[in-house]
């Protein structure tokens, strides 16, 4: 089974990490002042049969960026059709504080919109979708150079656990636990080279009496962009490989990155830079 890259967030508390954030310059590996990226990424099968014909998907992603290095926006479209667009709003500590997703150009949506709220940790306190809020508390333990949070959410009457979270003195999540109804329901470890890129993480999944194990690890270039993605079973035997390779423009930001497997994918970029 190959695992996403980036692991879906089970719920909302997840959108931010802490006071430090990671801006997303550093999680996409951009340099210099970028304002806006166009992504188009082509897919097609690696073999086509005698005779056959295939018309490959084209997917475009557009991002816009603030001088901070976050997105302010994101829109998607695949063959011309549009498919979502969102907004992100963040207070002055770089956290989201607002987010809007769009049915069309320029409809909002009547769900999927939230404002929210930080506690003096760092953790979201509270969120409103326009009609509905829903409240959530941290707890903050220091051991050593790791600083292990807690989250919870109030439910009914109570506050029940949601996830805990163990930070290095990097403030990197080496640690991630997600519960279900007060059980522990998913657990991450993650581990990372000098440069604060994720080498590898182990992702594990308690569900009906069984734990179900899988993992990524990742191999960068000096660049610092993943040349490789090796999937493991339990038994750390490789399930897939994924293999990469760039090309890149002066700032040295990827501007076309191509992998083949069952499919062929290339992605093309057209980033626009500020003075």
């Amino acid at each position: 089974m190959k695992l996403p890259f980036v692991l879906i967030s089970l719920c909302i508390s997840q959108i931010a990490l802490s006071q430090n954030q990671i801006s997303d310059f550093k999680k996409m590996n951009l340099k210099g002042k970028v304002i806006s990226i166009n992504e188009k990424e082509t897919k097609s099968p690696s073999v086509i049969a005698d005779g056959g014909q295939f018309n490959s998907r084209i997917e475009n992603t557009f991002y816009t960026f603030n001088k901070a290095g976050f997105i302010t926006e994101k829109k998607n479209s695949t063959n011309n059709n549009f498919n979502s667009k969102e907004k992100l709003y963040y207070n002055s500590l770089n956290q989201v504080s607002k987010i809007e997703n769009y049915d069309s150009e320029d409809h909002l949506k009547d769900y999927g919109n939230y404002e929210t709220e930080y506690d003096k940790n760092g953790e979201i306190s509270k969120t409103f979708d326009g009609t509905t809020s829903s409240n959530y508390k941290s707890e903050v333990v220091t051991k050593l150079d790791n600083k292990l949070i807690t989250e919870y959410s109030f439910e009914g009457n109570a506050y029940v656990k949601t996830a805990e979270k163990l930070k290095n003195k990097k403030g990197e999540i080496i640690e991630h636990r997600l519960y279900s109804h007060d059980k522990l329901h998913i657990e991450t470890f993650y581990s990372y080279n000098d440069k604060g890129y994720q080498l590898k993480y182990i992702f594990k999944e308690y569900w009906n009496g069984k734990v179900h194990l899988n993992s990524q690890q990742f191999v960068y270039n000096k660049n610092n962009d993943i040349v490789k993605i090796i999937s493991l079973d339990k038994d750390n035997n490789t399930l897939n490989e994924e293999n990469f390779s760039y090309e890149y423009d002066k700032q040295g930001n990827w501007i076309s990155k191509q992998t083949h497997g069952d499919y062929i994918i290339r992605t093309d970029r057209d980033i626009k830079y500020g003075k």
